[in-house]
Formats: structure tokens, sequence, C-alpha cells
């Protein structure tokens, strides 16, 4: 299929297509256009198909009309078929290009403004494609400012003034180039077999001998990494997470970054997909923004779990590997924030002998009638989490506190009554400025969409930012301990503790030097007794950025104890931890506010756990986890489990009052005291004169 402008024939990148049999049925979904406009499917057996359009491409309208295919028995050559668009009416559509290559460029973000410069909406993206739209604006004047600029490049904030005029049948185009950024280098990830752009891959800038300058550097959407302000010299980026679903390259890329440079080195990686296993992936059914949260159930046919708690990253995506052949189907158990659940089973086969993961794609709905935040970094537009709010009504009165934002940076509120909000920050994510300017909305009556919001805060000044990490997975890890030293190693402040995103962070320290040492590691992880050294300099007006990783624990177990619902971790389960002959190896194992226990260097053998006591609020399931430490296990074995809330509480019988202790004069009380007392201090002498009578 070829998809084209139907004025100019410019080939169209991003619109999505299901194949379907001549009923209707969907044989494949998620089939977009690629740069050349095209979509292929091979191998499909003799009879009659159709394509059927269920996105657009940014700024086109979208034409469901069904295409019809015939693969015919014995064919040599492919079908070929096209298919138009027609531009959205109103509005305008903005394409983003390298000034030098013209390369469309994704994830330049901006906001709509009128002639006088208020802003009517932030926080519109480039997509894939490097464009942007917006329709049905009113007649007048606009203007697009950037804020911020696509991985690697120069931000260019000279604003695109544009006009929408009344009774205008297609979209404004307007265009904007990017200059690269002098200096540094930029590296793009991308699938070897496809071509697409693979974010969450995580690499280590190293000097020639292999030490590590920057490590923790990810990929973004568009599958890229920029390092800039480099010294002239020799480099190398080394993989140390692979994306999602992908294996791991760790093999060096070579860099040099030469005195005067103009422009930034350009490099490229591409990675094989995992063998065996699925990959899913889970957008948002308008847009196809990738939805980070979702959790699945992986089940076999008959609807048992064979694993719990599979929940997509910020790609989207959800990646196993190593499945035996057979069938299978997903459930998903938990909706990203502001989303729609669907239980709908998606099933699938693992083939024996498969040389790549199957994948499969779904979507969600946005949840009607609420409203969206989403807060991030005013720089980077990293989504940041723990940011705590009110939702007050248009008198400033409380109506919800509490409401915090997730892994994607997201809170959510439902079922909304029509009327004027607010939402106030009381609580800054960990290192950031508190921003405390009201975000006022409304919720219309008859509103089928969520309203989406979006807030920004600033690093703080000063100090320091510390975020954990698994060394292998990447994964934040809550629960480090750690104390802030001076140079000397004399102690300023301990009990210092990574949070649920992974990091600590300590502001208006004075200039000096300084360093972290770790006293507790997370729970099941070894701990890491080499210092993190820095400075903080005078008129420093951004936290310093510090990263640390641990590895698991050798030999052993890690229990993670969740809601069967929602997924969040749970406090204060107690287990035993036997032999597989019931006999107690360890007993009052509890979990801590990660919701994990640990316990290392077991002896080879068969165990298994037992739950003695469900967190409070939860039902008991005393199921028992059993696992296996074989002989000289280098890694720590993960195992999880999770409670059902209590829905139907039982009835509580009202304790019987403490009598209280008599005060002095009342008469009332002490009369029984009295006689209590008379009476133990009779039998007392009785019992003293028999034994001196024996005597």
């Amino acid at each position: 299929l070829t998809k084209t402008d139907d004025k100019t024939g410019e080939a169209l990148q991003g619109a999505v297509f299901e194949l379907q049999d001549t009923d209707g049925k969907v044989i494949e979904s998620g089939l977009t256009t690629d740069a050349s406009g095209k979509i292929a499917v091979s191998d499909l057996t003799p009879g009659n198909y159709q394509l059927v359009e269920t996105k657009a491409p940014t700024g086109y309208e979208l034409d469901s009309t069904p295409i019809k295919v015939e693969v015919k028995k014995g064919q040599t050559e492919a079908v070929q078929v096209s298919m138009t668009n027609e531009l959205t009416k109103g509005g305008f559509v903005l394409t983003k290009t390298d000034d030098k290559t013209g390369e469309a460029l994704q994830g330049a973000v901006f906001e709509l403004q009128d002639a006088e410069g208020k802003v009517i909406e932030s926080g519109l993206t480039t997509d894939v494609s490097g464009k942007l739209a917006i329709d049905q604006l009113k007649p007048g004047n606009y203007q697009l400012v950037e804020t911020k600029a696509p991985t690697g490049y120069e931000l260019d904030s000279t604003p695109i003034k544009f006009e929408v005029k009344k009774g205008q049948t297609e979209a404004v185009q307007v265009s904007m180039t990017n200059e690269l950024t002098k200096g540094g280098v930029i590296l793009t990830k991308t699938d070897n077999v496809s071509g697409e752009a693979l974010q969450g891959a995580v690499f280590e800038l190293q000097d020639v001998e292999g030490k590590v300058i920057e490590s923790g550097l990810t990929t973004d959407v568009s599958g890229k990494i920029a390092v800039s302000d480099l010294t002239p010299g020799n480099y190398q980026l080394v993989e140390t997470k692979a994306p999602t679903g992908y294996e791991l390259d760790s093999t060096p890329i070579k860099v040099e970054v030469k005195k005067g440079q103009t422009e930034a080195v350009q490099v490229s990686m591409t990675n094989t997909l995992t063998k065996g296993g699925f990959v899913l992936t889970k957008t948002d059914d308008k847009t196809g923004e990738a939805l980070q949260g979702a959790v699945f159930e992986l089940q076999d046919t008959d609807g048992k779990v064979l694993q719990s708690g599979l929940t997509t990253d910020a790609s989207g995506k959800i990646a196993v590997s190593d499945l035996t052949p057979g069938n299978y189907q997903l459930v998903e158990t938990k909706a990203p924030t502001g989303y729609e659940l669907d239980s709908t089973p998606i099933k699938f086969e693992v083939k024996k002998g498969q040389t790549e993961a199957v994948q499969l794609a779904m979507t969600n709905e946005l949840s009607k009638g609420d409203v969206i935040l989403t807060k991030t970094d005013n720089v980077s537009g990293e989504t940041l989490q723990g940011a705590v709010f009110e939702l007050q009504d248009a008198e400033d009165k409380v109506i919800e506190s509490g409401l915090t934002t997730d892994v994607s940076g997201k809170l959510a509120i439902d079922q909304l009554k029509p009327g004027n909000y607010q939402l106030v920050e009381t609580k800054a994510p960990t290192g950031y400025e508190l921003e405390t300017t009201p975000i006022k909305f409304e919720v219309k009556k008859g509103q089928t969409k969520a309203v989406q919001l979006a807030m920004k805060n600033e690093l703080s000044k000063g100090g320091f930012v510390l975020t954990k990490t698994d060394d292998q997975s990447g994964e934040v890890l809550q629960g480090a301990v750690f104390e802030l030293q001076d140079a000397e190693g004399k102690v300023i402040e301990s009990g210092l503790t990574t949070d649920v995103s992974g990091k600590l962070a300590i502001d208006q320290l004075k200039p000096g030097n300084y360093q972290l040492v770790e006293t507790k590691a997370p729970t099941g992880y070894e701990l890491e007794t080499t210092p993190i050294k820095f400075e903080v300099k005078k008129g420093q007006t951004k936290a310093v950025q510090l990263a640390m990783t641990n590895e698991l624990s050798k030999g052993g177990f890690v229990l993670t104890k969740t809601d069967d619902q929602s997924g969040e971790v749970l406090q204060g389960a107690v287990f035993e931890l036997q032999d597989t002959n019931g006999k107690k190896v360890q007993r009052n194992l509890t979990t801590d506010s990660a919701g994990k226990i640990a316990v290392a260097k077991l002896k080879p053998g068969k165990y298994q756990l037992i739950e003695t006591k469900a967190p409070q609020g939860y039902e008991l399931d005393a199921t028992p986890v059993t696992f296996e430490v074989m002989g000289n296990q280098k890694e720590i074995i993960k195992v999880a489990k999770t409670n059902k809330a209590i829905t139907n509480e039982k009835e509580v019988v009202p304790p019987v009052p403490n009598k209280k202790l008599p005060s002095t004069g009342d008469e009332k009380e002490s009369m029984p005291y009295a006689g209590i007392l008379l009476s133990v201090l009779s039998f007392v002498l009785l019992w003293k004169r028999r034994v001196q009578h024996r005597q």
C-alpha cells in the first residue's frame, strides 16, 4: 500500500491500518506507513482481504473506506494498492526538519500562542514524521514558539506567525528547521530489520581506556542520545541495557571529537529482537502515544496465571522471552493512568524454533469526564514521579489531597461533576522546586474526553540529586540509605534514603566538596561502599546530578508483595521461610516500605515462603511460594506475591471498657479495690505464719 497527499502526491508517514478478512475480522493491526508512505504485508494465503485505516497521518482527515485486495494462488508479485488523504480543514500543520539534510525531526516541543503571546496550549510535540497539527482553531492570528529542541539540536525560539482565516478549507502549512548542536555526539538507535527508532537503550560514555565519564544515557522516543560540550579527544559509547524486547549489544562505538568541530558527530547502532517470547506495545487509541504503567497477567489458554505484574515501560512495551512453545494470552489488570481498562485477552502463540519475538499491540481509550495532569522537568522534558497535589474547587476549598504523580509523571482524577477546579502542588518531586501556581481547569457537562493539563518543575538550586538503580536492569531502587560527609569523611547528615523514584536530594548546601557513602543497601542488593564525591560550586544554579548502581545479592531470594489489582507495593506482610518438609528456617520476615523481603546466602535446596500475617486491610494468602537455591548460585531469585483487599469487613465487637484506677476520695471505685487488697494481705500473713510454724 502507498499512502499519499490527495493534492501534492507527497508520501504520508504514520497512517495506521488494520488488515482484515472480508467479514471484517482483524488479522493484523498496527500496520503503519513508513517514511516513504508504504506498508508491506507478505506471506498471505490466497484469498480476499481489506485494509482499513484506523489512524490518519498527522494533519490529515481519516479515511476509513476499506481497500479491497485479492491475493491469488501462485502470485509472483505483491499486489500494489494506493490511498490518499485530505488535509484537515482549519488549524495548521507544522513540519520540523534538519536545516541541512531535511530529515524529519521528532520531539521538538512548542507552545501555541495568540498574537499577544498569551499561551493557548503547551507541550505540543512533533511526531515521528516531524509534524504537529491542531485543527478547529477560531479565525485569527497565532504564533508557535519552540520551548524544547529535538535531541541533539539547537533551540530556535523565533516565533512562527500564521493566520487562520474564516471559511478556511485546508490547514495552514508552516515549517521550521533546526541546526545540529555544535561539538559532542548524537547516537541514533534502531531496529536492525525495520529501522524503527528504539527508545530506552541505556549507554555509558567512556574514554578510550574504558573509564566511565557519564552513565545512564538513555535513548528518547526518537531513538536518540545527545552529548554536548565534550573536550576534543577519543571516546566510546557502550550499551549497558537494551531496549525492551531486544538483545544487548555491548560492542563499543568509537567516537572522535575534533578541535573546532562545528557539528555533532553522528553515530548509529542497531539491536536484534530477542528470540522467542513476545513484545507487547501499548498505545493511546487516538494519538498512538506510547502508554507507560499498564499492568498485565500472562496466562495459559485456561486462564491460569503464569506471570503477573508485567508493566509497560516508558516506551509502552512489555517483553517476555524464553517461553516454551504453546498458546498464551495477556490480560490487562490495570490501565495506564487516566485510561479505561481493557480486559479483553490478547491471544498469541509461541512456535517451536521461533527466531523472533511475537509482536503484539493494544490500545486504550482515555477515561471520559475527568482530568489528567502530566508533570515534567522544565528543561529536559523528563516525566517526574512523586509530585503531590491538592484538588480544590473554585473557592479554594480542598476536595481531595495527596494526589501523587506516578512513574509516568501523571495523575488522573475521574468522575468529577461539571464545574471549575484547580490543582495546587503541595510537594515537589525529589530534587525540584515547589511550583505553587494553581492550575485552573473546567469540567464541562457531557465532556467525552479527559481534560489534559501539564506542569513543569525546575531543579532545586545548589545541592545534589542522587538516582539509585539496579546495575543490570536500570530499575530504580527505593530504600538505599546514605550518609552525607564532608571531604574529610566527617558526617554532616545520616539516614538519607532513596524514595520510590530511586532518588534522594539535598539543597542549600554551602559551596565545597562532599561525598555520599551508602550505609544500607536496598532490600536484596549488595552494599556499595565506594564514596560518591561531588562539588557544590559558588553560585550554582542547578543541583548536581549523581548516579549509583547496586548489584543483586548472590544466592537467596527477594520477594515482592503487591496489591493484586493496582500493583501497589504492600508493607507489613509477615512470612515464614520453611524447607519443603515444613520445617521453619526463619520466622517473622516482614515486607518493608518497598514491599520487599530479602534473604541471602541460603544453603542449596528447595524452600517455601508461607504468609502468616497479611498487610493491613488485605486478605491472608497462605498459598506457599516455592523456589530452589542452587549450588554456586550467582544471582538472587526473584519471587512475587499479591494480596486481595478486604471488601466485606467482619462485624467488630466493641471491647469491654477498661476499668480505670480509682482516684483518691472516689468511694464507689475504691471499695472493691480495698476489699481485694485486704484479702491479699490476709493471705500473705497466713502463709508467713505457717512457714514460721514449720521452722
